[in-house]
C-alpha cells in the first residue's frame, strides 16, 4: 500500500500516476485500486491489450479488498477508442465484483499543458507538471526514483562490463564456507547501510548466485530493506558474468517487485529472458517463479511474505544475522 498523498482533483490522480507506476506511461490503461481513500495498487497494461490482459488486474482488485477505482487511458487519439473500449470491459468486471469505478480519465500525455477528459461526464482540464505535484513530494521524501519512461527503465539493466572475478573465485576455493558467510555478511551490511556496491562484492554475489541454496540465501536482503537491495542488485547485474547475469537479475527484478515498483520488476524479468535466449541457457528456475508471481499481480506484501518462508532458514544455515 502506498503513504498517504492527497488526491484531491482529477489533475492530481493524472499527475500521481508516474509515482504509482516508478516510471511516466504512454500508450497505456493504467488502474489505481482504492480501499475508501487509500491506494492500494496501481496497476498498467499496453493501450492495444485484449481483453483477457485484464484479468490479472480484476484479480488484484478483488484479492486486494478493492472498494473502488479510477481508470485513465494515456495514448494518443488514434489509439484511444480501443483503450477506452478496454476500460468500459473492466468497468464491467469491476461492477460484477463489486467494486465502484470512480472516474475514467483520458490524457494523450502525462506532460503539463496536455488537456485531460473525464470519459463519463466529458469535464475536461489541463494538466499541471506531475514532477511539481504533491505526489512528486511525497515520493521523492519516500526515496523513490521515479523514471522518465519505460525505455528508461529499461536501460537500467542494460549490462556494463563483466566484473573481474579473480579475487572472488580465489576466496571461494581457499574456505568456501567462509567464503558464503563473509560474502552474505557483506551484502546484507551493504543494503543494511545503503554502501555502494563494490567491485569485490560484485565478483563474490556473481559466485553464489548460480548456486541454489546460496542465491536462495541472497533473498534475504529484501526482508532488510527492499528497495535498497533491488538498487543493489541492479548495479551487481549490470556488471555479473555470462554464467550469473540471468540470476542476479532475477534477484534485481524481485526485489523490486517486493519495494512496490512492480514496472521495474518487468524490466528486470524481461532483460534475464533475454539474456538466456542470447546465450541459449535455460530460464533459471526462480525466473520462472517470479514471472509467474508478477503475472498474476501479487503484491510486495505478498513477495515480502514469500520471500521470509525462502529464507527461514538462511541464518541458522550461514550463520548470518537476518531481521526479525
Amino acid at each position: 500500500m502506498f503513504g498517504p498523498v492527497r488526491l484531491t482533483t482529477r489533475t492530481d490522480i493524472l499527475t500521481a500516476v508516474p509515482f504509482l507506476l516508478g516510471f511516466i506511461p504512454s500508450d497505456s490503461v493504467v488502474a489505481i485500486l482504492l480501499d475508501d481513500k487509500r491506494v492500494l495498487a496501481g496497476a498498467r497494461l499496453d493501450a492495444d491489450a485484449d481483453t483477457d490482459s485484464l484479468a490479472p488486474i480484476v484479480d488484484l482488485a478483488v484479492r486486494e479488498h478493492a472498494t473502488a477505482a479510477i481508470l485513465a487511458v494515456i495514448t494518443d487519439h488514434e489509439r484511444a477508442g480501443h483503450a477506452i473500449g478496454l476500460t468500459e470491459y473492466l468497468t464491467g468486471q469491476f461492477t460484477d465484483a463489486g467494486i465502484d469505478t470512480r472516474h475514467v480519465l483520458y490524457a494523450p500525455a502525462l506532460t503539463a499543458g496536455a488537456t485531460w477528459i473525464d470519459v463519463h461526464t466529458l469535464d475536461n482540464g489541463t494538466l499541471t507538471d506531475p514532477a511539481n505535484s504533491a505526489a512528486a513530494t511525497a515520493f521523492a521524501v519516500n526515496g523513490q526514483v521515479t523514471a522518465t519512461s519505460r525505455a528508461d527503465l529499461q536501460a537500467r539493466y542494460r549490462r556494463a562490463t563483466p566484473v573481474d572475478m579473480t579475487g572472488a573465485l580465489a576466496a571461494a576455493n581457499a574456505d568456501n564456507d567462509r567464503f558464503i558467510t563473509d560474502t552474505l555478511a557483506d551484502l546484507f551490511a551493504t543494503v543494511r547501510e545503503h554502501r555502494p556496491v563494490t567491485d569485490r562484492l560484485a565478483g563474490a554475489v556473481n559466485v553464489l548466485a548460480a548456486v541454489p541454496a546460496t542465491r536462495d540465501a541472497m533473498l534475504a536482503a529484501a526482508l532488510i530493506d527492499p528497495r535498497a537491495a533491488a538498487e543493489a542488485f541492479t548495479r551487481i547485474a549490470a556488471v555479473s558474468t555470462t554464467e550469473a547475469r540471468a540470476h542476479t537479475l532475477t534477484l534485481a527484478g524481485l526485489f523490486a517487485h517486493a519495494a512496490g515498483h512492480g514496472a521495474a520488476a518487468q524490466c528486470a524479468y524481461t532483460a534475464a529472458e533475454a539474456h538466456a535466449t542470447a546465450t541459449g541457457t535455460d530460464n533459471p528456475t526462480l525466473l520462472e517463479l517470479a514471472r509467474t508471481a508478477i503475472d498474476r499481480a501479487l503484491t510486495p506484501e505478498n513477495i515480502t511474505a514469500m520471500l521470509r518462508t525462502a529464507t527461514a532458514n538462511t541464518a541458522d544455515r550461514f550463520g548470518v544475522e537476518l531481521p526479525d
